[in-house]
């Protein structure tokens, strides 16, 4: 596949920019491929395929397995001018773990709903996944077969179409970033919007744990945020400000107000892959954690995170007092890296890759770079050299997962293009979440807005 040389240009817009100047990518060089070489009879996933309209079978079936999942869960379900709200309509839910799919199947049980899921999902069952409705998604592209596929279950179907607009768990357990069109696809179809805001499930089970829950008290608060009316009168800008406002949620504030008290010994464990620079000496990826404590191995500061969720500095100075605070430190300080031109990030990894989801693919390893101008990786495979290039504004996130499922439980950081998906391991993941917040800080610059 061949690429037409261009140059793309950016004018910062932001009083904390450097001053005015173009910036230029390199050109693409017409002799590099973007395409994996994989065997001529490879299929496709169909991804326009349109979703199902969920058999009764599969309500029950729902309802079984979401409740002997949730057996031990102390969960709560609160319903605000529900009443008498039927199908169809959008659901638009917050990502922690994935709880959130068992809770969000109570919450509109019996009533049949399609997902949105990534397209590893379907890696556990194709047809059964297909026969639950749920449509699928290649995480951060905008290829429109998935938003006819919305509008089909909409409109066709019926059904509920439950969606997860943060696309990846909340890192720090606070809102994310949304897609800037979702306004224009709610305008679209045209229906009634419903929120589901998961309090206390980042809580229960964060992203950045060693997969070990805690008893936690979560509640679950399911919203009628707009009426069809509403839909049709907003514009599509005041429909995502209104969307926007009603995803605010923030866990530790929830479990300060709620008093609620983790006392499980290894609360911090694995902490240390996201809050992963030191605040007093300015080291990068020299943290670690074990039980309830946090530490710098450059400077030997450490930090307890106590049962109510804050946390301590054991010299006597607390730098931050909450996990998302420290984060958003973390966020200041790779935008800063940005504005100079200064961030880059190279790691060779294991490559694997879901062009279907019937298995994955190893590609072997690849060069993993992450840069002002995008991600690149350059690997071989099968008697060939590749070349896999997403500018910055291809990608407003990425997906970083520790403790993958689907991969023996490693730690991936993932991209997809239209019609691949590519998981790449690390043997060290302790700088993946510096990327995450570099793939969302470079998005901003390049449209000015940071």
């Amino acid at each position: 596949m061949q690429h037409t040389p261009y140059t793309v240009y950016y004018i910062p817009l932001s009083i904390d920019f450097p001053p005015l100047k173009w910036y230029t990518y390199p050109m693409i060089n017409a002799n590099e491929k973007r395409l994996i070489n994989y065997p001529p009879n490879l299929k496709r996933f169909d991804m326009n395929r349109k979703p199902r309209r969920q058999p009764l079978w599969t309500l029950l079936l729902i309802r079984i397995v979401s409740g002997l999942l949730l057996l031990k869960k102390k969960y709560k379900i609160v319903k605000n001018d529900m009443k008498g709200v039927k199908p169809p309509f959008l659901m638009l839910c917050n990502h922690n773990q994935f709880m959130d799919f068992e809770v969000a199947a109570m919450a509109v049980w019996p009533r049949r709903q399609n997902n949105i899921a990534s397209i590893e999902a379907f890696n556990i069952q194709p047809r059964l996944i297909r026969h639950l409705g749920t449509i699928a998604k290649r995480k951060f592209t905008r290829g429109i077969s998935t938003v006819k596929n919305i509008m089909h279950a909409l409109k066709k179907n019926r059904s509920i179409v439950s969606l997860y607009p943060e696309a990846r768990y909340g890192a720090a357990g606070a809102a994310a970033d949304l897609p800037a069109a979702l306004g224009k696809m709610i305008k679209m179809g045209g229906c009634p919007v419903v929120t589901l805001i998961f309090h206390g499930h980042h809580l229960e089970r964060p992203s950045w744990t060693y997969m070990k829950s805690r008893k936690v008290k979560t509640t679950a608060v399911m919203t009628y945020l707009l009426s069809a009316e509403d839909v049709q009168k907003m514009s599509a800008a005041e429909i995502q400000a209104a969307v926007e406002k009603a995803f605010y949620y923030n866990d530790y504030e929830y479990q300060l107000e709620n008093n609620i008290q983790i006392t499980e010994p290894y609360r911090a464990e694995g902490l240390h892959r996201m809050l992963y620079k030191c605040p007093k000496c300015g080291a990068e990826f020299k943290m670690a954690s074990a039980g309830a404590e946090l530490s710098c191995g450059a400077c030997g500061k450490a930090w307890t995170l106590k049962p109510d969720g804050r946390l301590e500095g054991n010299d006597g100075a607390t730098e931050f007092e909450t996990i998302p605070e420290w984060y958003e430190w973390e966020r200041t300080e790779v935008a800063k890296e940005i504005r100079e031109g200064t961030y880059s990030f190279t790691q060779e990894m294991t490559l694997k890759s879901m062009p279907n989801p019937k298995k994955f693919i190893g590609l072997g390893r690849a060069v993993f770079t992450h840069g002002m101008n995008g991600f690149r990786a350059t690997g071989h495979y099968n008697g060939e050299d590749f070349t896999i290039i997403k500018r910055p504004l291809e990608n407003y996130a990425v997906h970083v997962e520790y403790n993958f499922p689907y991969l023996k439980k490693r730690d991936v950081i993932s991209f997809s293009t239209d019609d691949d998906t590519f998981f790449f391991l690390p043997d060290n993941s302790d700088s993946l979440q510096k990327v995450a917040l570099a793939t969302e800080e470079l998005y901003k610059f390049c449209y000015g807005k940071n």
